[in-house]
């Protein structure tokens, strides 16, 4: 799957608040999660801010927030269940980069 591809199928999640599907690069099992947006991390790497919902975890606990680098990224699928945005999602915070896109309220 290309970045491109990645990306459009993220922004169209956004922008229904679909919840996602994920598989990353050496991981047993996919991760679903609820996208809240794509943004270039101070290194220019194109990064998902998301929380994970349930799915594989290197910690094991996976009700939190994820930053994960898009170049990891073997697939994404767009699920049909909706997701409420997080409360505490902040876009204007100074630890994200540049956004390409995020959930709105």
């Amino acid at each position: 799957m290309t970045t491109e591809a990645i990306i459009e199928i993220l922004r169209r999640a956004c922008t229904e608040r679909k919840v996602c599907k994920l598989h990353k690069k050496g991981e047993p099992e996919d991760r679903i999660v609820n996208p809240h947006g794509v943004h270039h991390s101070k290194n220019k790497d194109l990064v998902l801010v998301c929380i994970q919902v349930s799915g594989y975890s290197k910690s094991k606990n996976r009700s939190l927030y994820r930053n994960l680098a898009i170049q990891d990224f073997e697939s994404v699928e767009m699920l049909s269940r909706t997701f409420t945005i997080d409360k505490d999602f902040n876009p204007d915070d100074d630890q994200y980069g540049e956004w390409l896109f995020h959930v709105l309220e």
